[in-house]
């Protein structure tokens, strides 16, 4: 008989089966790949937007006033190096959200 003032004993911890621990590791690899996706290519982005921009300035600086369509063809090369590094990094962030979901339902139901 249990007592009503005892703090309640503690459930038993089922083991996982291999599938089970399977799955886990394969979800977990996913986060991993997924938050490179997301924290990489906006750091290659900027650091792309740096140096065609440089590149940009540079070309500014050679001639008086510069060539407009060379100073142009720089700047936008930054503005795409940008967008590339912020569109495949949301595309991570929507992976590693699913792999986290994933991984947390990846786990063993309890025993009936």
């Amino acid at each position: 008989m249990t007592q009503p003032y005892l703090p309640p004993e503690a459930p038993a911890v089922l083991p996982e089966s291999a599938e089970v621990v399977a799955r886990r590791r394969f979800w977990k690899r996913a986060i991993w790949i997924s938050v490179a996706l997301t924290v990489i290519p906006p750091l290659v982005g900027i650091g792309m937007s740096a140096t065609s921009m440089a590149l940009a300035f540079s070309e500014l600086g050679e001639s008086d006033g510069g060539d407009a369509s060379e100073l142009s063809r720089h700047i936008g090369g930054s503005l795409i190096a940008t967008a590339i590094g912020l569109t495949v990094s949301i595309v991570g962030l929507v992976a590693l959200i699913a792999s986290v979901i994933c991984f947390r339902s990846a786990k063993q139901a309890p025993a009936r």
